[in-house]
């Protein structure tokens, strides 16, 4: 488009993640290859996570991949300001959006044994799409008793500010099945 302008991407998404939507989509979607080229084609790229440097770092032809280790904006997410009132307390969040590799339900499922042992343990799940809702509605209200549901406090879509809900829960729920931060 430009050709004497500099490009610098950003990566974002996880390298296996990017291959199971390939699978899924049976080729349709290309986002690993997609990746490859951005590597490859523009003058700088970099990715957040050592895990996706390490792999992505083997596509890199002419050494123009690089990583930004801690990318979280402190000054931004800082415990200083709103914090949602929850009523009980250990509060644990789920805050991400939703993908094949990261959603609510492992912790929706272990929340019966996490309650054996942190009795007053609760859960917040925001993010939920609208399109999934009938999903997480079942997955929560069709258990024996409803008892999934008694485990929550709030489950709510998508939100434009999870900040006050972050500053005041006391442990936040990695859910991307590869271990890597969101």
């Amino acid at each position: 488009l430009y050709p004497n302008t500099k490009r610098i991407v950003v990566l974002h998404g996880t390298s296996e993640f990017l291959i199971l939507e390939d699978i899924i989509s049976e080729a349709e979607k290309q986002n690993f290859n997609s990746h490859i080229n951005f590597i490859n084609n523009n003058n700088a790229t970099t990715i957040v996570n050592q895990h996706d440097y390490d792999i992505l770092k083997l596509y890199d032809y002419n050494d123009k991949l690089s990583l930004i280790n801690d990318a979280v904006d402190l000054d931004k997410y800082n415990l200083e300001g709103y914090k949602y009132p929850y009523k009980n307390h250990p509060q644990i969040l789920f805050c991400d959006s939703l993908r094949i590799n990261k959603h609510p339900a492992h912790i929706i499922w272990a929340m019966e044994h996490i309650v054996k042992e942190i009795p007053n343990a609760k859960l917040t799940a925001i993010g939920l799409d609208l399109n999934d809702i009938l999903t997480w509605r079942n997955l929560l209200l069709r258990s024996k008793q409803g008892n999934l549901k008694r485990y929550c406090e709030v489950i709510q879509l998508k939100t434009a500010d999870l900040l006050p809900y972050m500053r005041s829960a006391d442990i936040l729920y990695n859910s991307n099945a590869s271990g890597i931060c969101s």
